[in-house]
């Protein structure tokens, strides 16, 4: 275990490097200009796991995508996949130096070795004129580079997806989810967290709970951090700030007790908030107006179990409610059907006219009669299903019956 926990590092620290050199940055303070909805800010401390080192992500973030317009993930498990993702379409000076980070961790046997070859082959590489026999160097070490640089990817891959990795790349790819490092600097999958790695955690936790325009969700770590720098005095949490808290946290509470979200990919989560999309805003304002008279905080240890209390006071009743109309759609649904198929009477009426133009008037009767009902039957349940759709936990409802499919 800890061989593999020092690989996903070296992999990690390699990525990070990486993207400091091609000029990323993280922010302080500064805010990014106003934009209209519900913005998520998660947050997760490291996990030294590595078989599911990023179940809390995945499990936050799966919440935020349904509920959120924009999410951001701060975490320093997960900042590593982003750039990971990239290196795929990274050129040759990016690969020589990510190689040259992992290399020692992965074959510390031939680790120096293989160091000693990409200096080699980076120094003629980077060269601009070349001799002939450069040149055929240059050519025999992109072969054997190459070679190395698949065994290094197999072996990085394999520890991404053995952490999770990739169950979130649908999302970064959608543009709903952005990945950030809670701390710059090389990440530390350590059991004992360095001073710098603690007090980054710290500023860039303040930052998220200043931040009145957002909604902050934290895992456990991270809420006990908070709750310890509360009662410090060390965090501030404004009015606004703890309202929104209460809010995505109802938000992902309910989601939870949904009996198919839990084993729900990301990817099945994004498809079902598209489909339900028109439905979210009368489910937000439903939250809006339930958490305004909970007792319970985001951060109290019983918000849980005020939920719970919610969901047998609010959220059952209301889903009780839309399975009853349902099934009265249902029933509206099947007179529509019937009168459907007896329209089937106006165009046999139609061919009867051509035969016997006495009983026109009776048979044209007829097919305009079968003709409105069944008009009738369609405005019905066209009124119902909008009626239905329109309840203002439907999109709970739907979201449980989408996963399930």
């Amino acid at each position: 275990m800890d061989n593999e926990r020092a690989k996903a590092r070296a992999v990690a620290n390699a990525v990070i490097a990486q993207h400091r050199a091609k000029g990323a940055r993280v922010r302080g303070t500064e805010q990014d200009p106003v934009t209209p909805g519900v913005r998520i800010a998660i947050l997760t401390g490291p996990n030294s796991n590595l078989p599911g080192m990023l179940s809390a992500e995945i499990r936050l973030c799966k919440a935020a995508l349904l509920y959120g317009d924009a999410v951001t993930l701060y975490s320093p498990n997960a900042f590593m996949l982003q750039g990971f993702d990239q290196l795929a379409t990274a050129d040759t000076g990016a690969r020589i130096s990510f190689m040259r980070a992992v290399v020692p961790v992965l074959d510390p046997e031939h680790g120096a070795e293989l160091v000693a070859g990409l200096d080699t082959f980076e120094g003629l590489w980077r060269k601009r004129r070349r001799a002939p026999h450069e040149l055929l160097a240059v050519a025999q070490l992109e072969r054997a580079f190459a070679r190395e640089w698949n065994q290094v990817a197999e072996v990085a891959a394999r520890i991404l997806e053995d952490a999770g990795a990739y169950e979130l790349v649908p999302a970064l790819r959608s543009g709903l989810l952005e990945v950030r490092p809670i701390v710059e600097g090389n990440l530390d999958l350590s059991d004992d967290l360095d001073d710098e790695v603690i007090e980054g955690l710290m500023a860039r936790t303040g930052e998220v709970l200043a931040d009145t325009r957002t909604y902050p969700l934290f895992d456990d770590m991270i809420s006990d951090i908070v709750r310890a720098g509360l009662r410090e005095g060390l965090f501030h949490l404004p009015t606004r700030t703890s309202t929104h808290a209460r809010q995505v946290g109802a938000a992902t509470g309910l989601f939870e007790m949904l009996p198919t979200f839990p084993v729900a990919h990301v990817e099945e989560v994004l498809s079902a908030r598209r489909e339900l999309e028109t439905t979210l805003a009368r489910f937000r304002g439903a939250l809006t107006e339930i958490t305004q008279a909970m007792a319970a905080e985001a951060l109290d240890e019983d918000f849980s179990e005020a939920l719970a209390d919610l969901w047998v006071a609010k959220v059952e009743p209301a889903m009780a409610e839309i399975r009853e109309l349902i099934r009265r759609h249902g029933y509206l649904r099947e007179l529509a059907d019937r009168a459907t198929a007896n329209t089937g009477l106006a165009g046999a009426g139609l061919g009867l006219l051509v035969a016997n133009r006495t009983h026109a008037p009776d048979l044209v009767a007829l097919g305009t009669g079968v003709a409105a009902a069944a008009i009738r039957a369609a405005r019905d349940q066209w009124s119902a299903r909008q009626a239905i759709r329109g309840e203002q936990f439907y999109f709970l409802y739907g979201l449980n019956e989408r996963l399930a499919q």
